[in-house]
């Protein structure tokens, strides 16, 4: 009897043992279940990026694009330094006349960049923007040889090429930051080198085809160069592309993840031990499935009256569960107003104005409007140098030379920009300090090495800060907020070189030199680069307006 007794139970703890043993084993299986899942939602952004061209492969090409599209646009606004001389003498018109060509083209660029950026580029393919800007640019070009006064070059070029360019530029530049992420600073500073390689190539070219075919020969080769841009343009493929090809991929593998985790977990068995306390179940096998997320919304879909009316009474819009005779008309007016003033604000919304609330995108504005001045620098440094005795033959030369050492001073800055040793806004910084001290410098450039001297400080350091305005939005105000702030910002270039351009203009009929625009010009660009180094007050600022508005709002304006 003792015997029996013994092995009774020692059969009971083999049971119980075994039993414990089941339990913990579907416990750590579900545990490591719910673990994958949750490293799968870790993942998800990789996944997303998945099959997609990201920092390698289409991207450098759409980048290499951009940048030969840019080293067009750009390169004809340089080789306009040399086309202004001839300006000057082909319709006998003043240097504030002339001016006006630039600066109602700038005008018209940044009226036109606001609608492109802040409307086109959500609604359009940036592929397709590219290509038409490409088209009514060359256009603005081409009739400008029919052009027989200032007045009819204006309308030519000021206002086609303001709308062409304001296609061109912007959109290329927003493509780029969707195809890059890690690369970002490196694949900017390569299309904006494009600049770089425009002022190599076109100032020369244009004095050559100056020499060779006159003033309306030149226009009419420049603007069939400038129809390139529509070759480079269809190389801009949008990204949604090759979604649409490893969107049916990740589909796949999270169903078959989801299939696999539910079926290891159905594997469990667990066998009821028919001598347990209060258990008296037969030797059944149970499965324990984890419920799927179709499995709830089966069960929701069947469910009683009662859930259904729960749902109901959750429902935000009540009018579409009840009829349109039941209600009166002044609810009808409430509703149809609200709507209206929701249209209005998504509308608003949709244009980006809700930035200007951030006192970060005000700061990066504000350095944008001083800093902008410095592009002015090669379109006037032809004429400041033919004024001083250097031939026009040798403008061209310092043209270039600027060009060439921008060209690797961008891509130079962009691999150190990269690296992370110093703060972007620092390297920007010192950039425009050194420009503008430039600028002040420019009185003592009166011989030809002084000045070959000075223009080498300009491509060393003058278009740092241009090449990094989509990185310094991208890092302050977020990649999400990229397309509307970079809009505003074309929109300040803009406005703001079409009043430079006529005061460059004014100050040089009055004074009789370009000495004192080269002057302003260079306080200008220090002051923006002193504003840049003030964005962490800024920054504090902005943390103290979501502080006091309890986050309530800030977090859609601000990233």
């Amino acid at each position: 009897m003792t015997e029996r007794t013994e092995e009774t139970i020692e059969d009971d703890e083999i049971g119980k043992h075994d039993h414990s043993n089941k339990d913990s084993l579907l416990k750590s299986d579900t545990a490591s279940v719910i673990e994958r899942q949750s490293n799968d939602g870790k993942d998800e952004d990789e996944d997303e990026d998945e099959g997609l061209p990201i920092d390698r492969g289409w991207a450098w090409v759409v980048a290499i694009a951009v940048q030969i599209n840019i080293a067009i646009v750009i390169g004809y606004t340089r080789a306009f330094g040399i086309l202004f001389i001839e300006f000057l003498q082909s319709f006998k018109a003043s240097v504030a006349e002339t001016t006006l060509v630039t600066a109602v083209m700038a005008a018209i660029f940044g009226i036109s960049v606001f609608i492109s950026m802040q409307v086109l580029v959500g609604r359009f393919q940036e592929r397709t923007l590219v290509m038409t800007g490409g088209i009514i640019a060359s256009m603005g070009i081409i009739t400008s040889y029919f052009a027989t006064n200032v007045v009819e070059l204006i309308l030519s070029q000021g206002i086609f090429l303001g709308i062409g360019n304001s296609l061109i530029h912007g959109p290329g530049l927003v493509l780029v930051g969707k195809y890059f992420k890690k690369k970002r600073a490196l694949a900017n500073a390569v299309a904006n080198s494009g600049i770089s390689a425009g002022s190599v190539l076109f100032p020369p070219l244009a004095k050559a085809l100056l020499d060779a075919y006159g003033l309306r020969g030149t226009l009419l080769v420049l603007g069939g160069i400038n129809l390139h841009v529509l070759v480079c343009g269809a190389l801009l493929r949008p990204l949604n592309t090759f979604k649409r090809h490893t969107s049916q991929k990740v589909t796949m593998k999270s169903t078959v993840t989801q299939e696999t985790n539910i079926g290891q977990v159905d594997t469990l068995k667990i066998r009821s031990h028919p001598e347990d306390d209060e258990v008296k179940i037969d030797s059944e096998i149970h499965s324990v499935p984890l419920v799927s997320q179709t499995y709830k919304t089966d069960l929701r879909n069947h469910s009683e009256t009662g859930d259904r009316l729960e749902e109901f009474q959750s429902q935000s819009d009540i009018y579409s569960f009840v009829p349109p005779e039941t209600i009166n008309k002044a609810e009808r007016k409430m509703s149809h107003s609200s709507s209206v003033c929701n249209c209005l604000k998504n509308f608003g919304g949709s244009l980006g104005f809700y930035l200007w609330k951030d006192p970060t995108f005000i700061c990066l504005i504000l350095v944008t409007a001083l800093a902008i001045f410095l592009i002015l620098f090669l379109n006037y440094f032809p004429a400041f140098v033919t004024d001083n005795g250097t031939s026009e033959q040798d403008a061209a030369i310092f043209i270039s030379v600027a060009g060439a050492i921008d060209f690797f001073a961008r891509l130079g800055v962009g691999f150190f920009a990269n690296a992370g040793f110093v703060k972007r806004r620092y390297i920007c910084a010192f950039g425009l300090f050194v420009s503008g001290i430039n600028c002040h410098m420019l009185r003592f450039y009166t011989t030809y090495k002084l000045q070959l001297a000075g223009i080498i400080i300009y491509g060393l350091c003058g278009g740092i800060y241009n090449s990094f305005i989509p990185v310094l939005l991208s890092d302050i105000l977020g990649v999400q907020h990229l397309a509307k702030s970079l809009g505003f910002t074309m929109i300040t270039h803009g406005l703001v070189i079409s009043l430079y351009h006529p005061l460059v203009g004014a100050l040089k009929d009055i004074t009789g030199s370009y000495i004192t625009s080269f002057h302003v010009m260079g306080t200008s660009v220090i002051l923006g680069g002193a504003l840049l180094l003030a964005e962490p007050l800024f920054e504090k600022c902005k943390k103290k307006l979501k502080e006091s508005n309890g986050d309530v709002k800030t977090d859609v304006m601000l990233p």
